[in-house]
């Protein structure tokens, strides 16, 4: 194993990254880097130098500069030397002098400058991707580390459905973040546009089994979706009595699930029945999906979250009122926490979890809050 470290501020050869112990691990085809916090380099008697591993398996002494190789990565995620510098707490020009000092180093282009953009040449796309997974390696390290302090910190990343999001994650935050206070939240509403892994997601929130089950499961609550419309609508055009009669009714539709389909699913008894459905009116965002609604645009199928306190008022009214029977047509639904193994580690994970099972189960009625408190 071979150990370094980096420079002091303002050195001249470090342009203001923080401190971190790397330790190069040997394998047959090259190096893996994994990284060790600064604040165990005492124990490994390491004394800080400049970012560089000077060693290889070969025998050779060799330098790499990773200063340089994360202002590359930052530069390339940020899309020009300014936005880079703006992260790092640099200089544009200092961002500037440590890529050229990385292609020369490498002997060959790694960018493509222009005066309004950056982008990868060809080399440049395959060293990007290999460094930017080296460097994700390193702070997912640096995360692990942080479970021996006494202290949960750091960033949580949290991706949550729309409604649920802001009726209860959102409402529960202030809370939570006065009671730690260390920890800052990153809330991301709605579908995904890639595995949520990719995107660096520490907890995923849905009622859908994601496709890499590989994951740890943690039940928050069990909802039920419900079909129903403003009384307006249905004076105007009549109830449904079956499910087949929603064929015949202007159905208000939400594209932001995964199905391709418009099909709602119910259960009668073990029995799945999936009713297609069509309308004037679709959304990805359940809340405009409730202003229709409210409005008498149409029938929707909400989950109870969102419609509970409106059906309670008689703003609503449920089309098939026998759903909490369990010959009704039902459509149940788990609201579940998806995280992997690595984040469940993570002290942050573990107290956000905790915390927001406890707050459902103090506040049994939190179904039943309104949308919108303050129209």
């Amino acid at each position: 194993m071979v150990v370094c470290g980096t420079g002091a501020r303002g050195s001249d050869d470090h342009d203001g990254s923080d401190p971190c112990v790397i330790s190069a691990l040997l394998y047959d085809k090259g190096w893996i880097l994994r990284c060790v916090p600064s604040i165990v380099a005492p124990f490994l008697g390491v004394a800080f130098g400049t970012t560089r591993i000077i060693h290889n398996r070969r025998g050779g002494d060799v330098s790499y500069d990773l200063d340089s190789v994360y202002a590359f990565v930052k530069a390339v995620n940020a899309g020009s030397f300014s936005a880079a510098a703006r992260e790092l707490g640099v200089t544009p020009s200092a961002v500037s002098k440590q890529i050229a000092r990385l292609e020369q180093r490498l002997g060959i282009a790694l960018l493509n400058r222009t005066t309004r953009k950056l982008s990868l040449t060809e080399v440049g796309a395959v060293y990007f991707e290999s460094c930017s997974r080296s460097l994700s390696e390193i702070e997912e390290a640096e995360e692990i580390i942080s479970q021996f302090r006494d202290e949960p910190q750091g960033l949580l990343k949290i991706s949550v459905p729309q409604g649920f999001g802001r009726l209860q994650v959102a409402r529960f935050l202030p809370e939570f973040l006065a009671l730690h206070p260390k920890i800052r939240i990153d809330l991301i509403f709605g579908r995904l546009n890639s595995h949520f892994m990719d995107e660096n997601i520490d907890i995923l929130i849905q009622t859908v089994d994601p496709p890499d089950m590989n994951l740890i499961v943690r039940h928050l609550a069990s909802i039920d979706r419900i079909t129903c419309a403003a009384p307006g609508y249905l004076e105007r055009y009549g109830t449904p009595k079956t499910l087949d009669d929603l064929s015949n009714h202007n159905c208000l539709m939400f594209t932001g699930s995964t199905s391709r389909e418009q099909e709602w699913i119910y259960y009668q008894g073990q029995k799945e029945k999936k009713v297609r459905v069509s309308g004037n009116f679709q959304a990805n965002h359940l809340e405009a999906i409730y202003t229709a609604l409210i409005s008498g645009v149409g029938i929707a199928h909400m989950p109870d979250y969102n419609v509970m306190a409106a059906l309670e008022t008689g703003e609503l009214v449920s089309v098939f009122p026998d759903t909490s029977s369990q010959h009704g047509p039902r459509t149940p639904l788990n609201m579940n926490a998806y995280y992997s193994r690595a984040a469940g580690r993570l002290p942050k994970v573990k107290v956000f979890l905790d915390s927001l099972v406890g707050h459902l189960k103090a506040n049994p009625n939190w179904r039943r809050q309104p949308l919108f408190p303050n129209a």
